[in-house]
């Protein structure tokens, strides 16, 4: 037996068209897997031309992730994974689908479980309901579980890592996971879903108050948080005791970080700023816009955006830029703190 849903919006990273990205991917699989079971995604062309989902914007807010920053101490990438600004992974995820109105099951891939999310893998298929699978391709991140062959022997889906990683597709593009044990969680809708309305005052008050929570910490589950974060990044940039070699390998952390901070400040500014005019949490929402366009301002100090690599790399390692970027990170520094008093004041 076998069942492919077709019709999922497929996930990937910002490919330069006119959609804006969702580079954030646990909310981009959430918000397709949403539409999959015909929720509104709250589909908005701006004025200029821009598709959005604005349903990945509300998910930034409600779970927490669009207000977080990390730092590995041993500076890895896994930094840019914002599923581990709550207490715990699995906190993240229940945050998720409570905003698209869904409980969820969780289930740890493991010999002894297999066989049950086997079954539960094809009921959901067959059910119409992808299932999000957390390292489909070769990060641990997560990935959209569309469709199973051979009674779920073998899974098929989309990967934002995709076309980065080594890994068989079939004919509509989808991933084929011909032996799924590298898979480590699963998250299933579970029960009947309520769509719910993020933008309700009620639930806007929630995320400002959780904002506020992930704002003040400056440590999650192993990772520098917050402004400890912030710390230690400037700390990073600014550093000129390294061979030139070593300093141009260090702008690939710092490229993506400036890019993860972007998009989850602006998107969930742009839910703040739904809320009444010059209300705090509005204004929270226009110092997180401020933030993007400061991140801008880090990428323009070494060229245009899209240049290639080794120039970007080659100006970085140049100790003048670094300190000018050390500046605009501290100016953004001081624009979160500024937007965190007028979260704790929208809780008041």
């Amino acid at each position: 037996m076998k069942k492919i849903l077709n019709r999922i919006k497929r996930i990937h990273f910002y490919e330069n068209d006119r959609n804006s990205p969702e580079d954030i991917v646990f909310l981009s699989c959430l918000t397709s897997l949403a539409g999959g079971i015909g929720m509104n995604v709250k589909r908005h062309i701006t004025e200029d031309g821009w598709t959005q989902r604005r349903l990945y914007f509300d998910l930034l807010a409600c779970t927490g992730m669009g207000f977080g920053l990390l730092w590995h101490p041993d500076h890895c990438c896994s930094c840019l994974d914002l599923t581990l600004v709550n207490d715990s992974h699995d906190e993240t995820i229940k945050r998720g689908f409570y905003g698209i109105g869904s409980d969820v099951r969780i289930m740890e891939n493991t010999p002894e479980t297999r066989e049950e999310i086997r079954k539960m893998l094809v009921d959901s298929i067959d059910a119409g309901r992808p299932v999000i699978a957390f390292g489909m391709v070769e990060p641990p991140e997560s990935g959209l579980v569309c469709g199973y062959e051979e009674d779920g022997g073998i899974l098929l889906g989309y990967d934002a890592f995709q076309n980065q990683f080594p890994c068989e597709k079939n004919e509509n593009g989808m991933v084929v996971l011909r032996d799924w044990t590298k898979v480590w969680k699963f998250a299933f809708v579970h029960g009947t879903p309520t769509p719910v309305d993020l933008g309700a005052e009620r639930f806007r008050r929630e995320a400002a108050a959780h904002g506020v929570k992930i704002m003040e910490k400056t440590e999650s589950q192993g990772y520098l948080a917050g402004q400890t974060a912030y710390r230690a990044w400037r700390d990073y940039v600014s550093d000129n005791s390294f061979s030139q070699e070593e300093i141009r390998a260090r702008h690939r952390l710092h490229h993506l970080l400036v890019g993860n901070l972007a998009e989850a400040r602006y998107f969930t500014g742009v839910y703040l700023e739904e809320s009444p005019k010059e209300s705090p949490t509005a204004r929270a929402g226009e110092l997180f816009r401020e933030i993007h366009n400061r991140c801008w301002k880090i990428w323009g100090v070494l060229g245009e955006y899209g240049d290639s690599k080794e120039s970007l790399s080659e100006k970085f390692a140049l100790p003048e830029n670094r300190a000018r970027i050390a500046e605009h990170i501290d100016e953004i520094s001081k624009l979160d703190q500024a937007a965190l008093q007028y979260l704790k004041e929208a809780c008041q």
